[in-house]
């Protein structure tokens, strides 16, 4: 009740008593929630296979892979100050094995794989936000993996060392569902990375969505979009 129908603690307790579910105060359903970190992990576990979801492959493989991410939080209250929580979950057990919390705002606040522990062996997989050379190069250099999605603007060289465009290889891919890879390298403070560009051509109801979205948001703040980012 209080986190489906998001009903207050206080109510929460209430409705549990008049339908003898159980008779506990709301302070007391607080402490029972800031404990249930286990059985939340255990119903999320359940849920799965449920749905008798097969692990991909390279779980099955054993490689420890470690989803990170950053939301915004905000304290109670109409001037509640605004932070960013930052989290990563072991994808094997659905465990979170790293928590902090910083402003939402300034240097060295943001979303990045530099802030995120990693031992060797293990890959942090992010979306668009961590994928940064400075943030895969971090991961490179503790002997981890990373997977991450890139801008368009990312900077890549072909295995000559020769500075190419994202876009280039974007228009190999002629039809929905086609899909290519190719051997990359990024260079960060003199060191030279080698890496694996992967791409799939959307849906055409995909590609139509996320055209209006970039024209909308070019809209919204009155900027003129270009051809290829819209490409």
């Amino acid at each position: 009740m209080h986190l489906g129908l998001g009903y207050s603690l206080r109510e929460t307790a209430a409705r549990g008593r008049a339908g003898n579910l159980a008779d506990v105060s709301d302070v007391a359903l607080l402490k029972r929630l800031r404990n249930a970190s286990t059985f939340f992990r255990q119903l999320c576990l359940l849920l799965l296979q449920e749905q008798e979801k097969q692990p991909p492959a390279f779980l099955m493989s054993g490689l420890p892979v470690r989803l990170v991410d950053a939301t915004h939080v905000k304290e109670p209250g109409k001037t509640g100050s605004i932070w960013r929580m930052h989290i990563a979950m072991n994808l094997t057990n659905l465990e979170c094995d790293y928590f902090d919390v910083t402003p939402a705002k300034g240097q060295e606040n943001g979303e990045t794989l530099i802030r995120i522990p990693i031992q060797p062996g293990e890959c942090l997989m992010g979306d668009r936000a961590y994928g940064t050379v400075a943030g895969l190069a971090y991961v490179s250099n503790y002997g981890g993996f990373s997977i991450a999605r890139i801008a368009s603007n990312f900077p890549i060289e072909d295995a000559n060392g020769k500075r190419v465009s994202l876009l280039e290889y974007m228009r190999t891919l002629k039809k929905p569902g086609d899909c290519k890879e190719w051997s990359v390298h990024l260079r960060h403070n003199g060191q030279v990375i080698p890496g694996r560009l992967c791409a799939i051509h959307k849906s055409q109801e995909a590609v139509d969505k996320a055209a209006r979205k970039v024209v909308n948001r070019g809209k919204r703040k009155q900027q003129n979009v270009a051809s290829e980012t819209v490409e």
